[in-house]
């Protein structure tokens, strides 16, 4: 009993010190980290290192004592961070330049890898040793702009103004910052202008962040209500595809083996750890959902819902979204093209099947977009036969709309479709759309009879959409999906609730 006692106020400690919605927060920079350092690693190996070392880089002596300095940055990172999330005003500004720092650091890594040569260490004493472990465990590549001073100064800027937090801790935060970058090269971790670029870095992450416009961006539901949702990283976003060089950071990070190396962390068992936070961050009633227990992060990401949480319209003449999300519409013009965002797409460059365009010309297409608190299971939207799966290769750019209004992001985006056969709407084509870390397609079954609401698959972690394709006057789309989409909005749909009617 007094364990069980103990336990719970543990848990109440850290509650009250690291509130839920930091934690998902902590988990996200965390990723971005992981992802940019070793990821520029892994794309890197093998290429020539450039040393970015000064003659007075070579006159700084090797102080072994400070490498407790450089360690406890990790502690003091993560410390300092939660004061700063939890003392947030809703504008979410650190996290967004935060994150956007850690992106821009994984671009020039992948541009500019560098090295240095350490110094052969002398002794066999106590922080000589702990040094000579750094040394092994972190082998000299990718130090400019150093990451480690990065989120050093970043800590001071997150304070820096604050008054809901003390100036003890703002000074010491400062004090502790300078130590931090100064160990970085009394320790031989990094050089002079690694240690200044990162300084650069944070401070003009911070000032672009601050002068972009707020991204929150609105929706509406099915009764014509305008409805706000939680922030996501799309704000960091619009500010990055500002600039040439945010875009080729993106682009970077559209390639696959990004996705996928994400992807491998979101799915062990330490990643269980920040379930709770995610949940609570993005308020998901999980009564709707199977208990668990959840053993990764990605498999509470895709989770089922429980039997009538998601009831179908049994209407063989209607069509069902086929999963949770926000849902445009778009008119396919004689030429077999239209037009998303600004963005103008052939049929053909999206399907890759010449013959397979021109039957859709004058159509209609549905675009589903799922944001990351959205649930990631879909269905099939009517009845019939189900064609082959075909699957088309490609990047994973973001589908979110400083994405999409971008980037031709479904003709470029991996991606995958199915024809349904059907009585009451002709040939349906169905196509799932991967996306950036990590928007994984999971389709199950084979070829055959299916039914509406039948499930089809699931995405693992990551922002995805699903495309619905229709013939010339084989539907007539509900009018408020079509009034909202001309006046700028997407609407909030559940799976297997109503979306169109057969004209047939």
């Amino acid at each position: 009993m007094n364990r069980n006692s103990n336990q719970n106020k543990l848990i109440q400690k850290i509650d009250r010190f690291a509130p839920q919605a930091v934690r998902i927060q902590l988990l996200v920079l965390l990723i971005a980290q992981i992802v940019s350092y070793y990821g520029a690693r892994l794309l890197t190996a093998g290429r020539r290192l450039r040393c970015m070392a000064i003659p007075l880089d070579y006159k700084i002596p090797v102080m072994p004592w400070t490498v407790v300095v450089y360690l406890a940055a990790f502690v003091f990172w993560a410390a300092a961070y939660t004061i700063i999330l939890r003392n947030d005003d809703g504008r979410r500004l650190f996290f967004r330049a935060e994150i956007g720092g850690k992106l821009i650091c994984g671009i020039i890594y992948l541009i500019i890898p560098t090295t240095f040569a350490r110094p052969q260490l002398a002794g066999n004493g106590f922080f000589t040793l702990l040094l000579r472990l750094l040394y092994a465990a972190d082998s000299p590549e990718q130090l400019f702009p150093s990451i480690h001073c990065y989120v050093s100064w970043m800590c001071v800027i997150g304070m820096r103004g604050n008054k809901k937090i003390s100036r003890k801790c703002r000074i010491f935060t400062i004090v502790m910052a300078v130590m931090i970058c100064l160990s970085t090269l009394t320790t031989k971790q990094h050089v002079i202008v690694d240690v200044i670029s990162g300084i650069l870095l944070a401070e003009v992450m911070w000032l672009i962040v601050r002068m972009s416009r707020d991204p929150r961006r609105a929706f509406m539901d099915r009764d014509g209500n305008i409805v706000k949702l939680k922030d996501s990283p799309s704000g960091i976003l619009n500010v990055l595809y500002t600039f040439a060089a945010g875009r080729l950071l993106l682009r970077g990070f559209a390639w696959p083996g990004i996705s996928e190396f994400t992807g491998r962390i979101l799915s062990t068992r330490l990643s269980c750890l920040f379930n709770r936070s995610f949940v609570a961050h993005y308020g998901i009633d999980m009564s709707e959902y199977e208990p668990g227990p959840y053993k990764s992060f990605n498999d509470l990401f895709s989770r089922r819902a429980l039997p009538g949480a998601r009831p179908v319209n049994e209407n063989k003449k209607t069509v069902i979204s086929p999963c949770d999300g926000k849902v445009q519409v778009m008119r396919i013009d004689k030429n077999a093209s239209i037009e998303v965002k600004g963005i103008s797409y052939t049929i053909d460059s999206l399907l890759r099947d010449p013959e397979l365009s021109e039957m859709y010309a004058g159509g209609t297409v549905m675009a589903f977009r799922l944001g990351a608190e959205t649930y990631h299971r879909y269905a099939y939207p009517v009845d019939g036969v189900a064609g082959e799966r075909v699957f088309l290769d490609g990047v994973l750019q973001t589908v979110s709309p400083a994405g999409s209004s971008r980037h031709p992001v479904y003709c470029e985006n991996i991606r995958e479709y199915s024809l349904l056969y059907t009585s009451e709407f002709g040939t349906v084509l169905m196509m799932e759309v991967g996306a950036m870390l990590v928007g994984k397609i999971c389709n199950k079954g084979s070829a055959g009879p299916v039914r509406r609401g039948d499930e089809k698959g699931y995405f693992e972690f990551g922002a995805s959409s699903i495309l619905l394709i229709f013939e010339k006057d084989k539907v007539r789309v509900d009018e408020d999906l079509l009034k909202n989409t001309e006046a700028g909005y997407e609407t909030l749909v559940k799976l297997g609730e109503r979306v169109g009617v057969s004209m047939l």
